[in-house]
């Protein structure tokens, strides 16, 4: 297999041997550096072969041309024209290592914030599930403490807040695995056209060679490559093996479906043991490359534009952004007000203050601040993905696709650790103010209340 990383040489041998070939149809052949043929009766002609960079040439040195041989440098032009504009664009292509990076950003949102609902596969060979997240962990640990606690305000906390908490978070990180999806399936497309291009121009160059050389035998070189398959597939590993969620939500649709799809995508050229064929099963090989890469590049432009809009629909809004719906006096003291029994009794069984307000001091607030670093590891996602214009669906490719979920993936995460933070304000005034639940400090409860869900209003992502 050729190097990309040598594609400059390959082009300069290509372009030699191209002109070879081209030669030798006109009877020439190459002897010590230049080009002769012989008539026979000692004529012999002598033309100028390029130089070492395949540069100038098809200058007379001896005898005479046939009548239009005179216009040789002019071919040579052609030639080196046509390799250039066939394989131009595919100069300066991505290095694929460069979205290593933003892959382990998406992979460290899971470690941060998952749980082991996501058991599809998180790495790009699918063979990792995500169990017990630094946020998951402080969310168990949390409600790991309110199995001794009862009572109406400790099941709407345990329900409304801790469980809605974290399956929130796993949709939010469906979300990353989307991205992660697009950055994997774009990494090994660019991997895949890098070596596409290389193998084409050595191809090329050796089928040029084989003619030039007359021992062809009547055909060239094949050329061939396969791009959309393994992507594809490898795009829907990193999706995983079905999780439930993701499917119910369609998210990764595009690309799964697609992938679930495919035929027969290997593309393979059967140039014969001519000049004219081999040059042009080239350029069509580069063609055929352009509208495959192409394809992929707005299948996963696609995908994450779809995962974008279900995040975004009204009627999925739940399953993204947290409703934060904080303790009320009726969670707390409907049933008791006033003068009756106190709250302790019939809302509220807390054997241990400390251990409530552990809760609240502690889990909630290292949960909150997990949730913003991982937003703000989704904030350093870049996607390099520069190149020339006429490549892909263009000359940065899908990254403003990819800025745009990431901007919302992180938006929502800030949100939730913003609705974390307030949730632990709440279930503190609660746990302070239980034992004295009258009607003056339900009044109050229900300013608190109503107080933080202006304040969670105010980084709602979906407004």
């Amino acid at each position: 297999m050729a190097d990309y990383g040598s594609l400059d040489t390959l082009i300069v041998e290509a372009k030699k041997s191209a002109i070879d070939a081209y030669m030798r149809e006109r009877k020439y052949v190459d002897i010590e550096g230049q080009y002769f043929r012989s008539f026979g009766e000692g004529d012999i002609t002598v033309v100028t072969k390029p130089d070492s960079e395949g540069l100038g040439g098809g200058e007379l040195l001896h005898g005479l041309f046939l009548p239009g041989e005179e216009s040789y440098p002019d071919a040579f032009n052609s030639i080196r024209s046509r390799v250039d504009k066939a394989i131009g664009k595919w100069r300066g292509l991505p290095k694929p290592g460069d979205l290593d990076e933003p892959i382990a950003r998406c992979e460290e949102v899971y470690s941060a914030v998952a749980s082991e609902v996501l058991t599809g596969g998180t790495s790009s060979e699918g063979e990792a599930g995500i169990f017990d997240s630094e946020v998951s962990y402080l969310l168990q640990q949390a409600g790991s403490l309110l199995e001794d606690m009862s009572g109406s305000a400790i099941t709407a906390f345990r329900d409304n807040f801790l469980s809605e908490s974290q399956r929130i978070l796993n949709n939010q990180c469906l979300l990353a695995l989307g991205i992660e999806a697009g950055l994997v399936a774009e990494k090994k497309a660019i991997e895949g056209a890098r070596q596409a291009v290389a193998d084409a121009v050595d191809q090329a160059q050796k089928s040029f060679a084989l003619i030039a050389s007359g021992s062809g035998g009547g055909k060239g070189i094949d050329l061939a490559f396969d791009l959309l398959s393994a992507v594809l597939k490898i795009a829907k590993t990193v999706l995983g093996k079905d999780p439930v969620t993701a499917k119910q939500l369609d998210i990764g649709s595009t690309l799964v479906t697609t992938a679930d799809g495919i035929g027969d995508t290997l593309r393979t050229f059967h140039p014969a043991g001519d000049y004219t064929s081999v040059m042009t099963q080239f350029e069509n090989a580069l063609k055929t490359l352009e509208d495959d890469f192409k394809q992929l590049e707005t299948l996963v432009n696609m995908n994450l534009k779809v995962d974008g809009s279900i995040a975004r629909h009204e009627g999925n809004r739940s399953e993204f952004d947290l409703k934060y719906r904080s303790l009320r006096s009726d969670d707390v003291d409907d049933i008791d007000k006033g003068p009756n029994s106190p709250s302790r009794e019939v809302e509220l069984q807390i054997p241990d203050t400390n251990l409530a307000l552990e809760i609240s001091d502690v889990y909630l607030p290292e949960a909150a601040s997990a949730i913003n670093g991982a937003a703000s590891n989704v904030r350093s996602i870049n996607v390099p993905l520069n190149r020339d214009g006429d490549v892909g669906s263009g000359p940065k490719g899908p990254s403003e696709s990819f800025h745009e979920l990431t901007n919302l993936l992180a938006a929502l995460l800030v949100d939730m650790s913003q609705d974390v933070e307030a949730g632990a304000v709440n279930f503190r005034m609660v746990i302070q103010m239980y034992e004295e639940a009258d009607d003056a400090n339900a009044k109050s409860l229900d300013s608190v209340a109503n107080t933080l869900d202006t304040y969670t209003e105010l980084t709602d992502p979906m407004k």
